[in-house]
């Protein structure tokens, strides 16, 4: 990595729903397109995933625009990535981290 590179990421509280997103787009002249099979997929920081399907719990907000709700349970860097089938090829979205920080407070 170059020198003067900062990587930031979103850091969220613990237990707050978050909605990640991607949008599909053609690799030649960069259009959005809809995917015949999309998923999401969720990893916590203790390397479990959680997949996430078109139209059950991911949302098409546009073409080529898919979003879903998460609620992470614990603190640490989570991954999140995008898959869509067309045509029989695979597409992949770059993984995407963020932060989620804080510990549950239960009062009682």
């Amino acid at each position: 990595m170059p020198i003067g590179w900062v990587i930031t990421m979103n850091t969220y509280p613990i237990e707050t729903t978050i909605t990640i997103s991607n949008v599909f787009t053609l690799e030649t002249g960069g259009a959005p397109f809809d995917p015949s099979s999309i998923a999401a997929f969720v990893t916590d920081p203790t390397g479990n995933q959680m997949q996430y399907d078109y139209p059950a719990t991911v949302q098409r907000n546009g073409v080529g625009d898919y979003s879903c709700q998460v609620t992470p349970g614990q603190s640490g860097r989570w991954t999140y990535t995008w898959q869509g089938i067309l045509g029989g090829v695979t597409v992949t979205s770059p993984d995407v981290n963020f932060l989620v920080s804080g510990s549950l407070n239960i009062s009682g």
